[in-house]
């Protein structure tokens, strides 16, 4: 369905040369993509993560052709997304969380006609995608209120449908879930689940949002300073740490300053959980983890359960979001 090959994309920016009373710029080429190859079948829905600045909303904007790349090429269903531009939207939905594809005076409805024009949707089809959405998001009664009057939610309810309406082969979703309750979130992962096993529809998602990854994604690709750090099942994702371990100590009271002296000593990362637990991460290809436990059973007389555990997909993309992947 969708095939990135050899994406390449620089930015020319203009700096403030040092120097307290300078007047002039110098410019400096960013590359905000290098070298970008996947591709992906039709009835997945990927996730793309990445920390601000790492090249994903770059690389979103080029493949809906707003932006076009400095070398490589596209596909999507067959089409390239800088030629024959209507004939390629017309397979094409994009939902923005943060923007909104409706007419603010208008009644819902009449954005929804607008929308059904400019795709060239026919009545038939039009009237069962509304039926089937309705089963999912209850949208039929916001059709004749105007997009204004509408709460946040009820809008993005409505925007989301908006994007379904045409009966698009490639969805493009950023942020779908922001403002939404977990009882509207549930719907939509439904919806979803159902477009992927009865259409074949593709989705690409860019989320900040951890329970939409678990529920939604079948592949995640992760992008760092503009390359692909990793690109898999999300199950796997935890295995870009493979040497990080987290440790978790239960003390039988709340006296931390023995454990607290070791972790200084060490520079450890920490989390505490709750009173009493606290969780280390301790790389395993820089410190010996046999002689960390042993320290910590000799020095630790209120030491009550210690645990080891692999990474989990929070880890990561606290990592992901805090651009700490090359640390």
């Amino acid at each position: 369905m969708i095939e990135v090959k050899d994406i390449t994309k620089c930015y020319i920016v203009k700096k403030k040369k040092e120097g307290k009373f300078s007047l002039f710029k110098k410019k400096e080429e960013i590359e905000a993509l290098k070298q970008i190859n996947f591709t992906l079948k039709g009835g997945e829905t990927t996730c793309i993560l990445g920390a601000n600045g790492a090249g994903k909303s770059t690389l979103i904007k080029i493949m809906t052709g707003i932006l076009t790349p400095d070398s490589g090429n596209i596909l999507i269903n067959g089409q390239n997304p800088f030629e024959n531009r209507t004939q390629f939207l017309k397979n094409l939905g994009i939902f923005f969380g943060q923007g909104t594809q409706l007419w603010w005076e208008l009644p819902v409805i009449d954005s929804f006609n607008i929308i059904k024009k400019m795709y060239d949707v026919d009545d038939k089809t039009f009237e069962r995608n509304l039926d089937i959405l309705d089963q999912y998001f209850q949208i039929k009664r916001f059709l004749h209120r105007t997009v204004r009057s509408l709460s946040s939610g009820q809008r993005m309810l409505c925007d989301l449908a908006s994007t379904f309406l045409h009966d698009p082969s490639v969805i493009f979703l950023d942020e779908p879930t922001i403002g939404l309750d977990v009882s509207i979130k549930n719907k939509m992962y439904e919806f979803i689940r159902y477009l992927n096993a009865s259409t074949e529809t593709s989705i690409i998602l860019t989320t900040h949002d951890m329970s939409d990854i678990r529920a939604l994604s079948d592949r995640v690709i992760i992008i760092d300073k503009g390359s692909i750090l990793f690109d898999g099942k999300v199950e796997q994702v935890s295995n870009i740490f493979k040497d990080i371990r987290m440790v978790t100590v239960e003390l039988l009271d709340e006296d931390t300053e023995q454990l607290n002296t070791l972790i200084e000593s060490h520079q450890f990362g920490t989390h505490i959980s709750k009173s009493g637990v606290i969780t280390i991460e301790v790389n395993t290809s820089s410190h010996d983890l046999n002689g960390l436990l042993s320290e910590l059973h000799s020095i630790m007389p209120n030491l009550s359960d210690v645990k080891i555990e692999l990474p989990d997909i929070e880890y990561v993309l606290t990592k992901v979001y805090g651009g700490g992947l090359n640390e």
